[in-house]
């Protein structure tokens, strides 16, 4: 008969799910994630790639259009869904705009 071999869940290590990296022994026996910046990073890829895969189905293909240059965009892919303008440049250009004096007639 063979000896089993024992092995300690301990010793056998445990993986970040986000990053890969070993987790500390510090951490709780239930967690699956080294920081809390790392499983937020990795909530937001899971919501991007299923956005994305909903988006290839046909199920939600909203576009959105910005108010400064034109540019169009899918929601929620390449912008956050609730984006108005297409780069960091429009919106500072908008502002600049709002902000600016309105000539008087």
């Amino acid at each position: 008969m063979e000896a089993m071999v024992m092995v300690e869940p301990a010793l056998v290590g445990r993986y970040c799910h986000g990053c890969g990296a070993p987790l500390s022994e510090s951490v709780r026996g239930d967690a699956l994630y080294c920081s809390a910046a790392c499983r937020a990073r990795h909530w937001r890829w899971t919501q991007r790639t299923r956005t994305r895969v909903r988006t290839m189905r046909g199920v939600s293909a909203a576009r959105a259009v910005c108010p400064v240059c034109g540019q169009d965009w899918i929601v929620g892919i390449e912008h956050r869904s609730s984006a108005i303008y297409c780069s960091h440049r429009c919106r500072t250009r908008a502002w600049r705009d709002k902000r600016s004096p309105q000539p008087s007639p």
